[in-house]
């Protein structure tokens, strides 16, 4: 059995409990602090438990549960409730989030302290994976449908001219390309005719995300817009119409944006410094500490950046922790104070300067103004 001292620390750094049980599923020690426990819930999950992995079970939100058997000792330990999706943080804020990746490596560990076997997360996760028999019959079924039917699919060079028009950031031709677009539908992914356009937005949205990262848009914008588009559709969108109309705008828009990180100029030094205020958009951010990143001196990076982007690099954070605090003010519930210390300004005056010197108008007048254009729309 792992030693109290362990499990003690163990559950400081994932923030939720560690129950153990005896074979004949009664408590025989917690580890805690001022959580609430289902018991009746912990005992049922042990119960399901398995003697030759870590079992773990994940529900819809994204909350994940996880026993292992200890053969020595007999007993079952069982790390309690975490969020390994990060979606749900504020809708379940009484289960704790932690990372996948960090609560795999625990899990990891942890396995490792009572079996003395190293697992891999393949393993942890990917257990048990095995064809299912009624996707091969639908499979059959579905080519012989096909076959029979004389309407195979036909839209690969379509969306391959299409993908190609993205990467180059060709809009132009892009939206020439979609004009010839067949009147039927590009996949059979559900039954339901609203699901199985959706199905294929997800599809092909992610798949001009990938182009465009391809093509030199940044990868970290290419995917919060992937998510944004499909979140879109999937949350707003109930008509075949309005998602193919969806999915025409989130190609052309992942194209608009290649062709405009290709126009500004193809100084790597440039694009690697904008994925850097990207990344640390929620820190302060120093010259100094980019040039460092970088490999080259302040005064050089500075002077290439001015040179490309007709502003100075200081100027470019600003922007972009504004923009940033843009979106916060329209779509979140942050005080002025918070957005000032996320956004990572030196103080809320000085986040209240900058902003005005943008928008002309405080950040408490932005958010009041999108507010009411929103409830107007209601």
């Amino acid at each position: 059995m792992i030693d109290a001292f362990f499990l003690k620390h163990i559950v400081h750094i994932l923030h939720t409990p560690i129950i153990i049980y005896n074979e004949d599923f009664s408590i025989y020690s917690e580890y805690y602090k001022d959580y609430k426990i289902n018991y009746d819930k912990y005992c049922e999950f042990v119960k399901r438990a398995e003697h030759n992995r870590p079992y773990i079970e994940v529900d819809d939100a994204g909350n994940v549960l996880c026993a292992m058997w200890d053969a020595q000792e007999c007993k079952y330990l069982v790390i309690g409730q975490s969020c390994i999706s990060g979606y749900n943080i504020k809708k379940y804020n009484y289960i704790p989030y932690c990372p996948k990746e960090m609560y795999t490596s625990i899990i990891i560990v942890i396995w490792k302290a009572l079996t003395d076997v190293e697992l891999n997360p393949s393993q942890i996760w990917g257990t048990h994976v095995e064809k299912d028999e009624n996707v091969i019959k639908s499979f059959t079924e579905n080519m012989f449908e096909i076959q029979e039917s004389g309407e195979p699919y036909s839209f690969y060079f379509q969306e391959q001219m299409e993908y190609d028009c993205i990467k180059r950031g060709d809009v132009d031709s892009l939206m020439q390309n979609m004009k010839n677009i067949p009147p039927q539908m590009a996949g059979r992914l559900a039954n339901d005719i609203v699901r199985n356009y959706k199905n294929i937005a997800m599809c092909s949205i992610s798949e001009a995300a990938r182009c465009a990262i391809e093509g030199g848009l940044n990868h970290e914008v290419a995917y919060v817009m992937c998510d944004t588009y499909i979140k879109n559709i999937e949350e707003n969108l109930d008509s075949p119409i309005q998602i193919e109309k969806a999915i025409r705008d989130a190609e052309i828009g992942f194209a608009l944006e290649v062709h405009n990180t290709n126009s500004i100029g193809s100084n790597s030094l440039v694009m690697k410094v904008k994925d850097y205020v990207f990344k640390h958009i929620h820190e302060q951010i120093f010259i100094k500490d980019i040039a460092k990143e970088l490999g080259v001196s302040p005064n050089y990076l500075s002077d290439q950046f001015s040179q490309s982007e007709s502003m100075t690099l200081k100027q470019y954070i600003i922007a972009e922790k504004i923009k940033s605090s843009e979106y916060l003010l329209k779509y979140s519930e942050y005080s002025l104070q918070e957005i000032s210390s996320i956004c990572a300004f030196s103080s809320q005056s000085r986040f209240t300067s900058y902003f005005q010197r943008k928008n002309h108008m405080t950040p408490a007048k932005y958010r009041k103004n999108h507010r009411t254009v929103i409830n107007s729309r209601k």
